[in-house]
């Protein structure tokens, strides 16, 4: 057991966004000590209750320097209901691009404060077409609830339930302006990958190549294709993800891994993205 403090909330992960379009984010920042093999460990305060789930760290060493991250329960709460209701994450679709509410925004619509965030694309046939949502609207709240920021938003809106109704609130010309809408299915989201298949099926491996300017002192497989329909895309793995080990077994290169190796289940994969390291395990 380790001991900190919480010193930031709404956090995101520097080394993530590049990597990953859909970029669900709102960790818990703590300086308590969270080491390769701590993720998915309990963050807890002086009473006992569960506050989130840790997840990452900064790190230059592969050990903890002070700058961890956790899943606020919340979040972590919501996920857990759905993979007993569904046995998998449905995330749903609900037809926006969005972008954060900057000051020269703010400025430029004339709005009160750079809270909330600005429509940039609305995908034809989305629900947020049939809901009468348009480019350059503003979304400032769902259900009532304030939203402060894009990446709030995002979350919000990435939890919700397929199928369940809910309130957008939005600027639009100076005026607020509530609409009734839904989430719908994501087709993919409902697609499972056969069981007999490899867990690292649609993932193409390579070593790193000698002009890769970020990883080239490393050692490892580096992650330059996924299939977004995988399982290992749906557990957390992404492009230029490099894999340190699997099943506790360092892997240099590809000659090192053989197709046992490969085809054990359930898979746990050391991952190296930017500065973080984080377990992933795919069965």
């Amino acid at each position: 057991m380790t001991t900190g403090v919480v010193s930031g909330l709404g956090r995101n992960l520097p080394f993530a966004t590049a990597y990953d379009e859909q970029n669900y984010e709102d960790f818990i920042q703590t300086d308590a000590s969270i080491n390769p093999g701590n993720s998915g460990g309990a963050l807890i305060d002086l009473k006992g209750n569960l506050i989130g789930i840790n997840t990452a760290i900064i790190s230059a060493s592969g050990t903890s320097s002070g700058i961890g991250f956790a899943i606020p329960s919340k979040m972590a709460s919501s996920i857990v209901n759905q993979l007993i209701e569904h046995g998998n994450i449905q995330r749903g679709i609900f037809g926006v691009d969005i972008r954060p509410v900057t000051p020269e925004i703010a400025a430029v619509y004339e709005l009160p404060t750079n809270q909330g965030a600005l429509v940039a694309t609305v995908l034809p046939g989305s629900s947020a077409e049939r809901a009468g949502v348009q480019v350059e609207d503003v979304i400032v709240a769902v259900n009532s609830e304030e939203i402060e920021d894009a990446s709030e938003l995002r979350n919000v809106l990435g939890l919700q339930r397929i199928g369940d109704e809910f309130d957008l609130t939005v600027l639009r010309d100076g005026r607020r302006k509530t609409i009734r809408t839904s989430i719908v299915s994501d087709r993919a989201s409902q697609q499972v990958v056969p069981v007999e298949r490899s867990p690292l099926h649609g993932v193409t491996l390579s070593d790193i190549p000698s002009t890769h300017t970020y990883y080239r002192r490393n050692s490892g497989l580096l992650v330059t294709e996924i299939d977004t329909d995988s399982k290992a895309y749906y557990s957390g793995l992404r492009v230029n993800d490099l894999i340190k080990s699997i099943n506790r077994k360092s892997v240099e290169n590809l000659k090192e891994v053989d197709d046992d190796l490969l085809n054990q289940s359930p898979l746990f994969l050391h991952i190296l993205r930017g500065r973080g390291q984080f377990l992933i395990v795919l069965q």
